[in-house]
């Protein structure tokens, strides 16, 4: 049949099916539970039932209440998506809707099981899944991923999954909008300064640089959240003006305006970026690279390292480049020496419970019992295998890594050695005599240090108790005249010399209750040349506090101590272990010209047990010590590493790995930010049942 002789469908006019009567009276009312939806979309502000005389007439379509009752024609199918409305809204009222509002509505009509739109569920679903396991887009492409959907009753057909294109484009942007608007939400809650970590990352497959922007802060009720506002791609060169610019972008999109204080490695560029920065307070150097600095520039200028050592770890790192290739015969030979060492032992046992023991009918003792209970013991206390790893150039523990792995499978790499004829490289006596004092040395930073990094509790009060439980481990070492004493004194003057707290750190310890009436916090005020009420003064000054009154007395009771039977937490076993090796059991009050708040704080720490949480402490006191409790909120909140962006950046590596080595860094970017933030959505995206 030819288009002119197809018989053509009279538009009919929607007002024909109403009666226009005066005596009835037409009404749209919205419908609420829509409106109160969490991420509720803005056209059901507008579009509802349509009632007669306050009686439902038509449930079957939605209206927009500005057209009834003079037109009728903006009704649309119940259905679950709201596009076409936010078009009426946009086209004929000129009501417009942002991205996000517009991906909010679209997640929200289509979180439904009952959703018709099917496929559309599975693409935002997907994307979430992906960019949390950093999976590739096209995995609804895979036969195995397919199989899958159709064996778990996911789909009936293969044409109801969602197109790659469509995952990695709309879908994953939904998301990403979505999370964004919530972390927007989220950073509301900042109304004090904040820590603000950066660092720029290389990925190895593509050599393109991506900076990372991560927040800290302490939310009102004395909680740390952390963030990642973002992990971009910047082109090349880093200068300082132009990792400025990214930071004041970065804060301006998600409307932060308060100061801030910047951790960041020791580079130029970032000190060029921080005096270009707005209201940045003050640059901390990250604690964690000031500590690879030691351990690695420092270390190997060393003289002493020179001479002894630095031949024996090229050696090693010989060795491993020799057997690389063989690392898995390694723990055959590691589990085949031990097997040896444990016959040999229990053979020594049994020729002795022969000779000493009893038979069983004299003392009713199983012999055969006694051994099993042998071979449990010394089972348990062999060492695991540990897998021979390769020193990293930019972590200072890899170090550490390399020589630990080194040391408990050195047996079984002479044998893979002797087996690849290359017994020249095995270690001598006096060469491997040579490198316990290095690991010793990387050992005390490591059981000191290894705590800072955590973003779930405070550290920066723990800055200045691990610098003098660093320098106090060296001088002892260096005293009693062991093996290698120079090397050890020249990592102690490397410390010494970067590894300087800053006030704040003094601060932070000066308003930890376990450790304000500690001697080395005085030392330190001595050091400064100012007292602890010198410091509290200069930092309520530089935050332009105003000051609060507390109360003229203060009352001690059960309720502001912390109950000390529940389980301390690594920071806080690791605090009180350092605390007891420098200060013992000492109580004594060293300060003794504070103003009143002071005292009641000294006064309320000397009944708090110094196993008490320093943030709950507080909390509990947050009423009787005004002026401390905001002071202790900002500087207990910091961050002393840029650790967050590291993890970040991990992130990446494994999302931009040589099979998706042309990936485009916007959606590597939206992944990464999904990936760290998740927590924001996971509600969001939860199925409606």
């Amino acid at each position: 049949m030819s288009s002119a002789k197809r018989k053509r469908t009279k538009k009919v006019d929607l007002n024909e099916q109403f009666v226009q009567n005066e005596n009835f009276r037409y009404t749209v009312k919205l419908i609420e539970e829509k409106r109160q939806a969490k991420n509720s979309s803005i056209c059901w502000n507008y579009f509802g039932y349509i009632y007669r005389n306050d009686v439902l007439f038509d449930d079957n379509h939605y209206y927009c209440s500005i057209c009834v009752p003079q037109t009728f024609s903006a009704r649309y199918v119940k259905v679950n998506s709201t596009t076409p409305m936010l078009n009426h809204l946009s086209t004929r009222h000129d009501i417009n809707v942002t991205p996000v509002e517009q991906a909010l509505a679209r997640v929200d009509s289509t979180s439904s099981s009952t959703s018709t739109n099917k496929k559309t569920v599975l693409a935002r679903q997907i994307a979430l899944w992906v960019s949390r396991d950093l999976r590739p887009f096209s995995t609804s492409s895979s036969v195995g991923f397919q199989q899958f959907a159709i064996n778990t009753g996911i789909i009936k057909n293969i044409n109801e999954l969602p197109d790659e294109r469509t995952i990695a484009g709309s879908a994953l942007n939904d998301v990403y909008l979505v999370l964004e608007h919530a972390l927007k939400e989220k950073l509301k809650s900042i109304d004090t300064v904040f820590t603000l970590m950066t660092d720029i990352w290389t990925d190895n497959v593509g050599n393109r640089p991506f900076i990372n922007i991560s927040i800290q802060f302490m939310t009102k009720d004395m909680k740390i959240e952390k963030a990642l506002l973002t992990t971009q791609y910047m082109e090349r060169p880093h200068t300082g003006t132009k990792i400025a610019e990214v930071i004041e972008k970065t804060l301006n999109y998600y409307e932060i305006h308060q100061k801030y204080y910047l951790v960041c490695d020791g580079a130029k560029n970032m000190d060029a970026a921080f005096n270009s920065l707005v209201n940045c307070i003050r640059r901390l150097n990250c604690e964690a690279h000031i500590i690879n600095s030691i351990l690695s520039a420092d270390l190997e200028k060393s003289q002493a390292y020179k001479n002894t050592c630095s031949e024996v770890m090229k050696k090693i790192k010989k060795i491993h480049g020799s057997i690389v290739y063989r690392l898995h015969e390694l723990k055959s030979i590691f589990e085949a020496e031990q097997t040896k060492d444990i016959i040999s032992y229990i053979n020594e046992w049994e020729n002795y419970l022969q000779d000493q023991i009893l038979s069983d009918e004299e003392v009713g003792i199983d012999n055969d019992e006694i051994l099993k209970n042998i071979f449990n013991d010394t089972t348990k206390e062999m060492p695991a295998f540990n897998a021979f790893k390769k020193e990293n150039a930019t972590r200072w523990n890899s170090k550490l890594s390399m020589i630990k792995s080194f040391m408990s499978n050195i047996n079984a790499i002479n044998m893979c050695l002797a087996k690849l004829n290359h017994t020249d490289l095995c270690l001598t006596a006096d060469e491997i005599e040579n490198i316990i004092p290095v690991q010793e040395l990387l050992n005390t930073f490591e059981s000191s240090l290894k705590v800072l990094q955590t973003s779930a509790e405070p550290t920066t009060n723990l800055i200045l108790l691990f610098r003098n439980a660093i320098k106090n481990k060296i001088s002892d070492y260096i005293e009693k005249e062991k093996p290698n004493s120079a090397l050890w004194s020249d990592i102690l003057s490397s410390t010494e010399k970067r590894f300087t707290p800053h006030k704040e750190y003094l601060l932070a310890s000066i308003l930890d209750h376990a450790q304000c009436r500690s001697n080395f916090v005085a030392k330190t005020c001595e050091d400064y040349g100012c007292t602890p009420l010198d410091i509290i003064n200069e930092f309520l000054e530089l935050y332009d506090f105003q000051r609060s009154v507390s109360n003229d007395s203060v009352e001690i009771n059960e309720s502001q101590t912390q109950n000390i039977t529940q389980e301390l937490s690594p920071v806080m076993n690791a605090k009180l272990s350092l605390l007891m090796e420098i200060e013992g059991t000492e109580e004594e009050i060293i300060v003794n010209s504070i103003e009143d708040e002071f005292n009641k704080y000294l006064a309320l720490s000397l009944k708090t047990p110094r196993s008490a949480d320093v943030l709950t402490f507080w909390i509990n006191n947050q009423n009787e010590l005004p002026n401390l409790t905001k002071l202790a909120r900002i500087v207990l909140s910091l961050s002393p590493t840029s650790s967050e962006c590291e993890r970040s950046f991990s992130l990446a590596g494994v999302l931009l790995n040589k099979q998706r080595a042309s990936m485009n860094p916007t959606k590597a970017r939206k992944a990464i930010l999904i990936n760290a933030n998740y927590n924001l959505v996971s509600s969001i995206f939860e199925t409606k049942k």
